[in-house]
This record gives structure tokens, sequence and C-alpha cells, in this order.
């Protein structure tokens, strides 16, 4: 081979025969024509950057980054040398220099959208999105009609949480091809950020209408019709993505989620099994199917799926606080405790396992802490109904001395009349209280506690409530941490709430003609709360309690119920008197006189059973195997009501050795009434 060439001919047959041996892999011969064309013309660029380039796939980095430099010297106007420098310095990792090469070629070749591209992935892995922000909107300036560079500087403002601007550039890209099926798709999921949905749902619909096999879209769709709580449409948008493409465990894993919140539980359990043939390690995806197996009571395989999330993900905060709480409904109380305190270690501001650790304390008799934690169902989801934003300071236990408190109502009818026990012992340290409570309970509430001030809870509020006046508020399940901290400290008063005496002695006289000398028992057997249906004791199952002759039993149950005991009598021959005079989902009132002028009450652990209680009047109650927390666990007594007396399942979901003690236990207190 000559070490030189005589004429420009000469050298460019040598250059085509070299590129053509560059072409085909042979890269020794065209590295020895390169490098001979070198020789005699040194300050040749192009066969320095062909050289370069090759020293590249010969993974000899820092040569070809330095004989790319030398051709980028002698012609530094060529875009091609500097963005073949730009990307061997980026993957060497030298990021600013090659930052600062990509936008030296920008600045040779302006409207070279490509250049730009590659510089804003450099400039997103230095973390520079100031900058990021600059070439994309370079970009769209020097390719005004060039609707994927709209779309792209659409997304990032999107991605840095600049919604409006990032609506406004995904609609100029629209009316620049309004067949941008993907501007359309994208402007949706920015609206949806601004919760425009509607306006989301129909640009959606418009790139369907353009794209019918839009993939993305159908899940973009399913999420908007997921996050506007419109379940049954996002299963149809999630069913039809997967029509298009079945492999995304993260779309089946989404139809699962909406299906759950359905109550559509095989098909979300299904939905969740092919998530897990994609990807056996989706941590989220079983522990929504452990949520959806607790849902229907299959505790033992609900426990199997939070294991496996917490396999997967051990720092699964949620999974460890639904493990926890599973173990306090089998009974297992301590082992919950250790679970909800293990997922306060991993997240301290999960307030459900807060506030179930505090619930498993109060159950098993240590209230200071219980209390404590109990404290966090403020900040729960579950508890947002209840939530109020008042204007006055919270009372955590300051000098009442002068000072007027204000305690507002919170969870249900039977709580309300178990926290207002402590009003006595807040009486004793405010100058005033005012209590805003559930309306039909401010009759009675107001008879037993005549120097508090007692108004209903309304919405809107009542205007008491905004008064400024008011030095402090509190929630009043939360005054318990303030008085009931010890068993020594709960109330000893056989009651605290006092009924109507003159309906009560009319509901009595009433009533003891018809039992004709029978002691009057009032009988509930099941709650208001679906949720709660442990509690409830089928009515067939006390037909042998409720056939003792020397009781007239009266009903007490919450609801109308006037069918389900006409079928009963039928059936046994047994009979249970309604009062159709009352009604206790309206009139409160009446139902607590109803209540006192029973001789014994025996209920399920329901409203009836805290009315009952708060009159001190003798109840027979029964607890299902893992009882409510304020029931506590192993003891026959009550700790809110000492004319209580409580019988407890030895089984889940078998009342039968309850109730046959509840029945020993009335006929004592009959034979004992008979002796008096």
């Amino acid at each position: 081979m000559r070490k030189g060439y005589r004429s420009n001919l000469d050298t460019k047959a040598a250059l085509d025969q070299a590129i053509s041996h560059h072409q085909k892999g042979k890269l020794r011969p065209a590295e020895l024509i390169y490098k001979n064309i070198l020789e005699s013309q040194p300050r040749n660029a192009e066969v320095l950057h062909l050289l370069g380039l090759l020293a590249w796939q010969k993974n000899q980095c820092e040569a070809a980054i330095d004989l790319i430099k030398q051709a980028t010297r002698i012609k530094p106007e060529n875009s091609l040398f500097l963005r073949d420098l730009a990307r061997f310095l980026h993957d060497t990792g030298c990021l600013n220099q090659a930052i600062q090469i990509y936008q030296q070629a920008l600045k040779v070749v302006p409207e070279d959208s490509a250049i730009g591209r590659e510089l804003v992935s450099v400039l997103y892995q230095a973390e520079e999105p100031d900058e990021v922000l600059q070439v994309l909107q370079h970009i769209v300036d020097t390719n005004p009609s060039d609707t994927v560079s709209h779309i792209e500087l659409g997304n990032f403002l999107q991605s840095a949480g600049r919604f409006e601007e990032a609506i406004r550039v995904y609609q100029k890209a629209i009316s620049i091809d309004s067949n941008a099926y993907e501007a359309y798709n994208n402007l949706s999921v920015a609206l949806c950020k601004t919760a425009r949905f509607d306006q989301a749902i129909q640009a959606c619909q418009k790139a369907i209408h353009i794209f019918p096999n839009y993939y993305e879209v159908y899940v973009n769709l399913g999420n908007i019709y997921e996050a506007v709580k419109q379940f049954g449409q996002a299963v149809e948008s999630y069913q039809k993505a997967i029509r298009i493409n079945s492999e995304v465990a993260g779309v089946h894993f989404s139809l699962g989620n909406v299906l759950k919140e359905l109550g559509r539980h095989e098909e979300a359990i299904q939905a969740y099994q092919r998530v897990f043939l994609l990807n056996p390690d989706y941590a989220e995806a079983h522990y929504n199917h452990g949520v959806v197996l607790q849902d229907q009571g299959k505790f033992n395989q609900a426990v199997e799926s939070y294991q496996a999330a917490i396999r997967i993900n051990p720092d699964y905060a949620q999974a460890y606080n639904n493990y926890g709480f599973i173990l306090h409904k089998q009974g297992k109380f301590h082992e919950a405790i250790h679970q909800y305190r293990h997922a306060i270690d991993l997240d301290p501001t999960i307030a459900q396992a807060h506030t179930n650790l505090g619930i498993a304390l109060l159950l098993t008799g240590h209230f200071k802490k219980g209390w404590q934690e109990y404290e966090w169902r403020l900040k729960t989801e579950l508890y947002q109904p209840y939530a109020r934003n008042l204007p006055q300071p919270r009372w955590h236990g300051c000098d009442l001395k002068n000072k007027t408190i204000l305690v507002w109502a919170e969870q249900g009818i039977g709580d309300q009349i178990m926290f207002v026990n402590v009003f006595h012992l807040l009486a004793q340290k405010a100058q005033r209280i005012m209590v805003e409570i559930e309306p039909r309970l401010v009759s009675v509430f107001q008879r037993s506690f005549p120097d508090i001030i007692f108004f209903p809870q309304l919405d809107p509020p009542d205007s008491r409530v905004l008064d400024h006046s008011i030095d402090y508020q509190i929630p009043i399940a939360s005054l318990a941490q303030h008085f009931l901290n010890t068993e020594s400290s709960f109330p000893k008063r056989k009651s605290y709430l006092v009924p109507c005496s003159e309906k009560k002695r009319q509901f009595r006289h009433r009533y003891q003609k018809i039992a004709d000398g029978r002691l009057l028992v009032g009988i509930s057997w099941k709650g208001g709360n679906r949720e709660k249906e442990s509690r409830t004791i089928p009515l067939e199952q006390w037909a042998d309690l409720l056939a003792a002759d020397n009781c007239c039993f009266i009903n007490l149950q919450y609801g109308n119920v006037t069918e389900e005991i006409g079928e009963f009598s039928a059936a046994t021959g047994v009979s249970i008197h309604c009062d159709n005079q009352v009604d206790s989902s309206q009139d409160l009132d009446v139902f607590f006189a109803q209540v006192a002028a029973m001789d014994l009450v025996v209920s399920i652990a329901n409203s009836t059973a805290h009315i009952a209680g708060s009159l001190g009047k003798s109840a027979l109650i029964s607890l299902p195997y893992v009882p409510d927390w304020r029931w506590m666990i192993d003891r026959a007594d009550s700790l809110w009501y000492p004319e209580i007396t409580l019988f407890r399942q030895k089984r889940e979901g078998d009342w039968s050795k309850a109730l046959q003690e509840v029945a020993v236990a009335l006929a004592q207190f009959t034979l004992t009434r008979g002796n008096c």
C-alpha cells in the first residue's frame, strides 16, 4: 500500500474502498486505509470522523472521542460530527460535555429536532428540568407545524405539574393535526388532573374515534372513570384495553380494583390471578387480593395474600396492618398488636394502623396508651364523614376554670350514649359545656344534664358551633383519654340518663296489662350495621329462651321487624309484643321510655344495649366471639354499664352456648323477682 496519494481522485477511490470494507465489518483493512490517507492528509475531517467511528466499534472509546474531536475542530459547523461526539460523550458518562456539544450542534442546525430530542434525553438524565423546557420550547418554535414536538412539550409540562400550560400545548397540537390521537389522549390526562373529568372523557372518546384500537386511551379512560367512581364504565374500558393487549399486568390490576369496588369479588379475584401469571411479584395485587378475600370472610386465604405481599415488599406497612386486623378478627389480639406496631414502625403516619392498635389496646385493658392511639381515628378515611373544621382550638386537658368547651358528637348513637357518661366529670372542670349531638338524643340528654347546653348536630351546623367566644372544642370520644385511663377511673353510677317519667309510666301501665303478672322483658336480636352482622342472632335461635312462661317479651329491635316477628310467631307459637306507637328510628325519647319500662332487657350489643345500660336497666347482653372494643375480653361485667351482664360466644358463629347461659340467667332473674 502506498504511503500517500498523488491526487484527490486517488484519495476518493481509497476512501470509497475503506468505507466499503467498513460497512462489511472488515475493520482492519478499513482502518489501514483511513490511517494511510491521514498520513498525507492529516486534516481530513471526514476520515478522522470515520476512523473515530471505527475505533468506537472496537471499543476504543477514548481514541474514538479524540479522533472525532479533531474532526470537529477542523469542521466545527458539521452537525454530524458534533452529534456523534455528543453521543459518545454521553455513552461514556460525560454528561456535561455531551450537553455542551449537543448545544453546539443545535446552534449549527437549529431546526434539527432529532438533535434537540437527543439533547433533551441527556438533560433529563442530568436532572436539568429548566434546560429541558428551553430545548423543547426551542424545538416547537423552530418546527411550529410539528405535532410530535408539541406533544413532547405538553408531556414535559404535564410531568412538571403545569397542567394548564400542557392543556394549551396539546390543544395546539390538535389544531395542527386534528387526527393526533396521542395528543387527545394526553390532553385527557391533563384535564383529569385539573378535575375537568367530563372534558377528559370527551378527549378520550375523540382519540378512540380516530384510532379504535388505541390501547393506552382505553387504559386512560378506565383510570378517569375510576377516579370519578363510575366503576361500571371503568370495567368496560379496562376490558377493552385487555382485548387489545392482554399481556400488561397493570391493567388487570386496575380491572381487579374496580371490580372490588363494585363488590364483584369473584371477578376481582380472577383479575388479580391474571396479574400473578404475568407478574408474580406484584405486591400491590397480592395485597388487594387479600382485601377481597378478607371482605369475603376468607381470612386464612387473605393472610396468605398479605404474607405474599410482605415477602415481596418487606416494608409494606399496610399489609402488616391488614394482617393484624385479621389476627384481631380471629381473637389473636396480642399477635394483632404486634403486627399493628410493625406497620407503624414502617410508616408512623399510617392512621388506620394506629387506630387499630388503639382499639386492640382498649379491648385488652390498656387504656392510657389505647386512648392515645385511638385519637388517630380522626385521620382515617372512615372517619371523614364525622370530621369537623371548627374555629376553636382543640382541648388537650388544660385548666377549664372559667372556660367554655364545645363537645361535638361523632360515630353512632351507641357511642354518643356511652361517652356522655363522662359529662359529670367534665362538668367538674368547666364553667360551661355546650354539646352538639345527634338530634334525636337532645331531649333525653338535656333532661339528664340540665346544666349543660345541648343542641342538634345539623348540616349546615347550628351557628352556636362557630361561636368564637367558645374557648375549646373536642370530639366526644376524645374525652375518655382525659378521664378514663385506668379501670378504677370509670364511673360507677348505676344510671346517668333520665327517661321521660310520664312516658315510662304510660308504657309500663299498658304493658303490665298485657303481661298479666309476668315480667316485662325487652328483646333485641340484631345490629343495625351490615358490617357488624356477626352481632346478629337469627330470631329462630331465640325460640327456647322466648318460650319462658313467666316472661312477657316486648320488641325493642331497632327498625321495622313486624313481618319478621309475625313469621317467627307463626312458626313457633311464641309471642313477641310489637308496640306500633313506638318508632325507635324517629323518636329516641319515646324509645328510652319504652326501654325504661322493662324489668329486664335481653339483647345483642347494639344501641338497645347502650340505652339499657345508660338507664341502669338490668340487661343480659350477648357478644360475638370477637367483641367490639368497649366490651373488652374475658369478663362478664361492663366498665361502662354496671347493671349489664355479658355473655360471650365460645366459638365464631356459634351462639348456642351463649344463649343457654342467657336462658339460665333469665330464669334466675325471674325467680329472684318472683320471690320479691
